[in-house]
């Protein structure tokens, strides 16, 4: 037999990393505007902020409002990021793409040596890698700036390690099992789940024979411990991350739908879906376009495996791992379809088990047909399937959203803050656009009281709302909008959105502060807290989120003050609650001396007395000329301190 056809599966191993690699270098240096564009911006952002703020547990991902955190993968592949940007000076957009197209690579190895170990077929592992490099969905999604190549290697490494434990019981395995399945669980828990399906299958499947093998080692009770624990422990450390994340989301209440309870049947699905056949139509039709390429290789993988022998319980673990991500979570295959790359490989390496099988027969005509016909045409199918859906869209950008977010970052203060509608809570604008952002998803308008209550926690100045898309087309509701914000200009109108300028800082401050609740007295408020009016028990209010002051003049015949005062019901009703408010009257004389004349701490969550309208009347200081700041204080959390005041009136 030549000595080069011997060398085929290797060689056609080196083919198709060939082929990965022109074809990542495709779109290379463009935006991350195309496919998947929501996650890969989101995933940005992330990086961006750990870039730019250091390491946080809680790190900002800012589009939601204030506070600007909404974890939800440990971030394993953006700290990686993070690294290469800071060793290598690449862009982050690049620097991104290279470490998502390493894991990838490391992924597909790992594969190949887990098929090859299993099946006892070395040549069905280079077919497994190979197959994985060409595959639509891992040609287009390993370079993407995306977790998903991140979790999938160290799900591998996770099944790798426990597949050698079980084969050959030592400690450096099992803190390998840890190692892998800390950072898998931590770094995508729907991923990892897949892992943990084929952890369990391969006890199940090599009980008896590798607790044989674990009790002829070396302190069996000692690596038994050790085997368990590096399975439990990251189990258990995935569990407490993703409460850590519900909790750390659940201090915003526009970021309340995005925790795990709110999130449950919308990542599970639902057993109706599961018992639709529709649903089982979407999924095939979606794995044969994002996996296959084409629904022509379904046929030839049933070819290959009516044709040959194959390794039946490698076949069944590796369709097992296929079939769960699909049955486990099939709305998030069904809606987001690069989730198929985490099981999608593995459907692939059952064709290179069958090539295996076929080449392992080592004689002169199975090889020439893997070799010249099966191998090819399977690769050259699932190319096929590459170039005629993905590739165009790698040279894709949205010049429209681009050139939105390039006029706010070149035209906006990069310390204030922007609120945009039309855009449901994309990472887009606030990526490219280099500024924290409220993304109204649901529609609502400036004066709703959910926004409002957003606008109110801001640390940073409002300067601009944007409206996308045909929400702008909608004029009486932008109308609304503006008249809310104190009816903005517009500065910008592009193919994309327009976008309306507040009043500057200065004016803001300086702007006298009138409704019908404080037609007696002229207010100003001077901190950088967004206050606006709102109505509390029958009265209408002004709303000064604590910490934060508004001062009020007072009139030269003035002599006493009365005033009103609360927390809004909904500060303590909710599932986050006010840690209390403490109000206070200060009298600021001209020499900027300031006196406190009333103080009380209301604690409405557990005081009931403390709850609804409260009132106070107060002498000032005598033939005095000066200023009263009426101030709010916060707790030691500033979660819902949604601090009023109302029918403000001075009396001689």
């Amino acid at each position: 037999m030549p000595s080069a056809l011997r060398l085929f599966p290797g060689l056609f191993l080196a083919v198709c990393f060939a082929l990965s690699l022109h074809f990542s270098r495709i779109g290379w240096e463009l935006p991350l505007l195309d496919y998947w564009a929501f996650r890969e911006t989101q995933t940005a952002l992330t990086a961006q902020s750990l870039l730019e703020n250091g390491f946080s547990l809680a790190y900002e991902t800012p589009v939601l409002g204030a506070p600007w955190s909404v974890p939800f993968e440990f971030p394993v592949y953006q700290l990686c990021v993070v690294a290469v940007t800071k060793l290598t000076a690449l862009p982050l957009d690049q620097s991104g793409r290279l470490v998502s197209l390493l894991f990838a690579y490391a992924a597909f190895a790992l594969l190949g040596i887990f098929v090859a170990r299993s099946s006892g077929s070395r040549a069905a592992g280079f077919f497994a890698a190979a197959f994985a490099l060409v595959s639509p969905v891992y040609l287009y999604g390993s370079r993407a700036f995306m977790i998903e190549s991140t979790a999938l290697c160290f799900t591998i490494c996770l099944l790798l390690a426990v597949r050698e434990f079980l084969a050959r019981p030592r400690f450096s395995f099992a803190f390998l099992i840890f190692f892998a399945g800390f950072l898998a669980g931590l770094g995508k828990s729907t991923t990892y789940g897949i892992g943990l399906v084929g952890v369990a299958i391969l006890l199940l499947a090599d009980f008896r024979p590798a607790w044989s093998r674990l009790r002829a080692a070396p302190r069996p009770r000692l690596l038994a411990s050790a085997f368990v624990a590096a399975l439990a422990l990251p189990f258990a450390a995935t569990l407490a991350w993703i409460a850590f994340t519900d909790a750390v989301k659940s201090r915003n209440e526009l970021a309340d739908f995005v925790t795990s309870a709110a999130l449950r049947a919308w990542n599970w699905g639902t057993w109706d879906q599961r018992a639709n056949l529709d649903t089982w139509q979407s999924l095939f039709a979606l794995t044969s376009e994002m996996v296959l390429g084409t629904p022509l290789v379904w046929l030839v993988l049933l070819a290959l495996l009516a044709s040959v022998r194959v390794h039946h319980r490698t076949a069944l673990l590796l369709a097992a791992l296929f079939a769960t991500g699909l049955f486990a979570f099939p709305n998030l295959y069904a809606v987001h379809h690069y989730y198929h790359y985490a099981n999608g490989l593995f459907l692939l390496a059952i064709a290179a088990l069958a090539l295996g099988a076929l080449w392992d027969r080592a004689t002169l005509a199975p090889r020439l047909l893997v070799a010249l016909l099966a191998a090819p045409a399977f690769a050259a199918l699932l190319l096929w399937g590459y170039t005629s859906h993905f590739l165009p869209r790698q040279s894709e950008v949205s010049q429209p959203i681009l050139e939105l977010a390039t006029w706010i970052r070149e035209n906006t203060p990069p310390e204030a803050a922007i609120l945009v509608y039309g855009h449901d809570w994309s990472s887009a604008l606030p990526y490219y656009g280099q500024r924290h952002a409220i993304m109204e998803r649901e529609g609502h308008a400036a004066n709703h009281p959910r926004l409002h209550r957003a606008l109110a926690r801001l640390d940073r100045p409002l300067h601009a709302v944007v409206f996308c898309g045909d929400i702008r087309q909608n004029l009486p509701f932008v109308d609304l909008c503006l008249q809310a914000l104190g009816e903005p200009e517009r500065a910008f109108s592009g193919a994309e959105g327009d976008v309306y300028v507040l009043a500057s800082d200065a004016a803001k401050t300086a702007r006298e502060f009138r409704t019908p609740g404080f037609s007696e007295v002229t207010a100003t408020f001077h901190s950088e807290v967004h206050v606006q009016a709102v109505a509390f028990r029958g009265h209408d209010a002004m709303l000064v989120h604590a910490p934060g002051h508004v001062l009020v003049e007072r009139p030269a015949d003035a002599r006493t003050f009365s005033f009103g005062f609360g927390i809004t019901d909904d500060a303590y009703t909710g599932d986050v609650k006010t840690d209390g408010v403490t109000f206070a009257v200060e009298f600021v004389d001209e020499n900027q001396i300031a006196t406190r004349l009333f103080e009380r701490r209301l604690d409405p969550a557990n005081t009931p007395d403390n709850r609804g309208v409260q009132r106070r009347k107060i002498s000032l200081p005598p033939d005095q000329a000066g200023t009263l700041r009426l101030v709010c204080e916060a707790g030691p959390g500033q979660a819902c301190d949604w601090s009023v005041w109302f029918d403000l009136y001075f009396e001689p």
